[in-house]
């Protein structure tokens, strides 16, 4: 298995006595690998050789200042093959909404039925088992993540489980309204804070999880305090390089103060609201909805969001147009699982978004346009549709026709 590329960091030579004061560090890249984007698909699970001051939690809610949006152009992309990989390669189920790649390089795969783990040439399924209390405990993945420590957590429907790779175990958060050390519920979104605290998004609140121990602590919305979270129905969650933990509800996005618990409420004047973050390399927030929401950059000294769009007619566009997920390549490239067009990139130093769809007459294009997810592994090893195969000549032209494009 290939590993992630691994960092060294390097201290700076002073240029003079004057300069004492003054140590900079830099952080190199050793190796020098490519990295592929893998993307999944409903009816498929499609990876692409694609990639190339906070404020005071706990102040009076402020409205959401929303622009037009500012539509820019958009392309047909080129020079980008797909394979895909479905049941017919073993994996569980075609409906995928879920991936993660571990520090131990498998690819972990969430279905409706069942858990897959993949190390490039095979699957291994996770099932409940009745004859085995250590066994997956359910059938529907609904999010995945891997903490510090290497262990792997799955929602499932009312419980969470944590998943030993040691010991190929797993045991069971069930949800109890009578225990208070138990989730609120079904779990859409998981994260880990800078003091190693998981942080849950559910249907039923914000909870906190000390890895450790087993405590969890519940955060919920009340209307007799206006410093509590907007609404109990939490969909995602980012901690931003300053500390705040940015929190993504069905009533709009909320600053929460992991300290004091208290929350600055950006309420959402459009519906629905913005449902995934992503912070990039530059400290800029970018927050979409992964229903008729398009993309927008978040200034969170003004709380104005700048709208982008590719298509017409928004917000009263036909269908549900949404954004399922956000990632920036290594190029500061955005890269959007949108539905219904597929993969979408946005360059924003050309102000251009350029899509790449499903062609029915080519079988080496994405295979359906409803991306739910985007994963990037540090491999250059890169599975594309229907079949999988080692691209790696498909790899390296790509890396530069994405630039090109």
């Amino acid at each position: 298995m290939s590993r992630r590329d691994g960092f060294r960091f390097v201290r700076c030579k002073r240029a003079s006595m004057s300069d004492r004061k003054h140590r900079a560090t830099r952080l190199t890249r050793s190796g020098g690998r490519r990295t592929i984007i893998r993307w999944l698909n409903i009816g498929c699970l499609t990876v692409s050789l694609a990639f190339s001051i906070p404020p005071t939690a706990g102040a009076e809610p402020r409205p959401l200042v929303a622009s037009t949006p500012i539509r820019l152009p958009l392309a047909e992309g080129k020079g980008v093959r797909f394979t895909h990989l479905s049941t017919d390669q073993g994996l569980s189920e075609n409906r995928v909404d879920h991936m993660l790649h571990d520090r131990r390089g498998f690819i972990w795969i969430g279905t409706y039925n069942g858990l897959n783990r993949y190390d490039g040439y095979r699957f291994k399924t996770y099932k409940p088992d009745p004859n085995n209390p250590n066994s997956l405990g359910g059938l529907e993945v609904f999010a995945l993540f891997e903490d510090r420590s290497g262990m792997l957590w799955i929602g499932i429907d009312q419980e969470l489980d944590r998943f030993d790779p040691a010991t190929e175990t797993f045991t069971h958060f069930r949800a109890d309204p009578d225990n208070p050390d138990s989730p609120s519920g079904y779990v859409e979104h998981m994260t880990q804070d800078r003091d190693g605290m998981l942080w849950l998004a559910t249907r039923n609140g914000l909870d906190r999880l000390d890895p450790t121990s087993g405590r969890f602590t519940h955060y919920r919305s009340d209307q007799n305090d206006p410093h509590s979270l907007s609404s109990n129905d939490v969909r995602f969650m980012l901690e931003d390089r300053r500390g705040t933990l940015w929190v993504a509800t069905a009533a709009g996005l909320d600053a929460f103060d992991r300290h004091t618990g208290r929350v600055l409420h950006y309420p959402s004047s459009e519906q629905p609201p913005f449902d995934r973050i992503l912070e990039d390399r530059s400290g800029m927030l970018w927050v979409s909805a992964t229903r008729r929401g398009g993309l927008a950059s978040f200034d969170r000294k003004t709380g104005e969001f700048t709208r982008y769009t590719w298509f017409e007619g928004w917000p009263g566009t036909p269908g549900t147009r949404g954004c399922s997920a956000i990632h920036e390549d290594r190029h500061g490239m955005l890269w959007l699982a949108t539905k219904p067009d597929g993969v979408v990139r946005f360059d924003r130093a050309r102000r251009l978004f350029t899509r790449y769809d499903n062609d029915p007459v080519d079988p080496a294009s994405l295979n359906n346009n409803e991306a739910l997810s985007l994963l990037e592994d540090g491999t250059r090893i890169a599975w594309v549709r229907g079949m999988f195969s080692r691209c790696l000549r498909t790899a390296r032209r790509f890396s530069g026709s994405a630039r090109a494009n």
